[in-house]
C-alpha cells in the first residue's frame, strides 16, 4: 500500500501523544519536509525520478508495426546504444516537433530546396500555423542546393543497401531511403525526438520505404520515431504507363522503380502498406488531385488514384476548385475552408467515400495533419 508521507507522520505523532511523551514534538521537527537538511534530499529524489531510464531492450513490437524486439536489441548492441523506453499508447500533439521535407524526382538531379520548392510551405507552417519546431529540408541529388541537410553524408551506413550512382537519378531508391532513415536516427530518434515527415511526389515513396525497411533490415537503424507522415502527389500506386521512364529521363533507374511492373514498387505495394514508426506509430495523410493525369502531354502529373493508393490513413482527392497541378499543393497559402474535395479516413487503397465543398486547402490541410491524429 502506498501511504502518503504526511499520513504516516500523523499516525506516529498520534501514537506518541497517546503514550504521553514529548518526543512527538521532536519527531514532527525531524520528519517534516521543511526541516533543516530535508530539502536537498527531496530535490535529489525528484531529479532521480525525472531522469530517463535507459535500456538496450526497448519493447517496440506492436500489432500495428513490423518491429521485432530481438532485432531492435541486436541493432542497438551493435551501435553500443542505450535508449529511453518508448511511449506506445499516446499520440502527443506538439508544434515543437521538427518537420523534415523530402523533395521529389528531378530529371536534372538538381533541386533548389528552399526558394522554388519548399519555401512557401515552410513559411506557411512557421508564420501562419505557428509551428515552433525546426523546419528541415533534405536533399539527395548532387545538384541540390540551399538544403539544410544532404542525405549523401549518410551513405557510409548504407554500403550494403544497393549502393551506387550516388546523387544521380540512377541511385537506387532503397539506397536513398536508407540514407534518410539514418539521417533521422542520427539526428533525432536516438535522442528520443519525434519527427514529422512531409514528402512531395517521389519524396513520399522515400519516406514510405524508410519506414517499411527499418523494422526488418539489419543494416538500417534500430527504429524510427515519426508520428506523422504527409504525402502530396506521391505515386503510391506506381506509374502504369509502358515506356514512361524513357520519356521521363531516358530510362533512369528511379523512374523505372516507380513503374508498376518494377520489383521495387511490387515489394512496397505487397508488403509496405501503411508502414509504421516505433512508439505510438505513424499517422499517414495523402493528397491527390483530379486535375492531375498521367496522360496530360503538356503538364503530366500523378493520377489521383495512384496518389491515394495505400491502405489506411487520411486521404483527400482535391477537385476543382482548387484543381492542383503537380506542384500546386506546395504553393496554396489560403486558410479558407472552401476547397471541393472527396475524402476518407482509414479507407482502402484509393477509395474516397465522402465529399465536401468546404475542405481545407493543401498547406492548411498539411498543417492540420501534422497537428492531429484525427485529421
Amino acid at each position: 500500500m502506498n501511504t502518503p508521507h504526511s499520513t504516516r507522520i500523523g499516525w506516529l505523532v498520534s501514537a506518541l501523544i497517546t503514550s504521553g511523551t514529548v518526543a512527538a514534538f521532536i519527531l514532527v521537527f525531524l520528519l517534516h519536509p521543511l526541516a533543516a537538511g530535508a530539502a536537498p534530499s527531496t530535490q535529489h529524489a525528484a531529479q532521480a525520478a525525472a531522469a530517463p531510464v535507459l535500456t538496450g531492450h526497448p519493447q517496440i513490437a506492436r500489432k500495428n508495426n513490423r518491429y521485432n524486439d530481438a532485432l531492435v536489441a541486436k541493432k542497438l548492441s551493435r551501435l553500443h546504444k542505450l535508449v529511453r523506453p518508448l511511449d506506445t499508447t499516446n499520440y502527443v500533439a506538439s508544434h515543437s516537433y521538427p518537420v523534415i521535407f523530402v523533395h521529389g524526382f528531378n530529371s536534372n538531379a538538381s533541386i533548389d530546396c528552399k526558394a522554388s520548392y519548399w519555401g512557401t510551405a515552410i513559411s506557411f507552417l512557421h508564420n501562419t500555423a505557428g509551428w515552433q519546431g525546426s523546419l528541415v529540408t533534405v536533399g539527395y541529388y548532387k545538384g541540390d542546393h540551399d538544403c539544410d541537410a544532404y542525405l549523401g553524408n549518410y551513405a557510409a551506413f548504407c554500403a550494403s543497401e544497393n549502393a551506387g550512382n550516388q546523387g544521380t537519378t540512377n541511385e537506387d531508391l532503397r539506397h536513398v531511403s536508407c540514407e534518410l532513415a539514418w539521417y533521422i536516427w542520427e539526428n533525432y530518434t536516438q535522442y528520443g525526438i519525434n519527427v514529422q515527415l512531409v514528402g512531395h511526389s517521389m519524396g513520399g515513396l522515400l519516406i514510405r520505404q524508410a519506414l517499411y525497411d527499418t523494422p526488418i533490415d539489419i543494416y538500417l537503424p534500430p527504429y524510427l520515431l515519426a508520428q506523422d507522415a504527409v504525402t502530396m502527389s506521391t505515386p503510391h500506386g506506381g506509374i502504369p504507363i509502358v515506356g514512361a521512364a524513357f520519356f521521363i529521363c531516358g530510362n533512369c533507374l528511379q523512374a523505372e522503380q516507380m513503374r508498376t511492373n518494377n520489383p521495387f514498387w511490387e515489394t512496397l505495394n505487397s508488403y509496405g502498406q501503411n508502414p509504421q514508426g516505433a512508439g505510438w506509430g505513424t499517422d499517414w495523410t495523402m493528397f491527390g488531385s483530379s486535375c492531375e493525369s498521367w496522360y496530360n502531354v503538356f503538364d503530366p502529373g500523378v493520377d489521383w488514384h495512384s496518389a491515394l493508393d495505400m491502405t489506411g490513413g487520411h486521404k483527400t482527392e482535391y477537385l476543382n476548385p482548387p484543381c492542383y497541378d503537380h506542384g500546386g499543393y506546395l504553393k496554396d497559402t489560403s486558410t479558407s475552408f472552401n476547397a471541393d474535395a472527396n475524402w476518407c479516413d482509414g479507407c482502402g487503397a484509393d477509395v474516397v467515400s465522402n465529399s465536401s465543398k468546404s475542405w481545407p486547402r493543401s498547406l492548411e490541410n498539411m498543417a492540420l495533419a501534422l497537428d492531429s491524429q484525427y485529421w
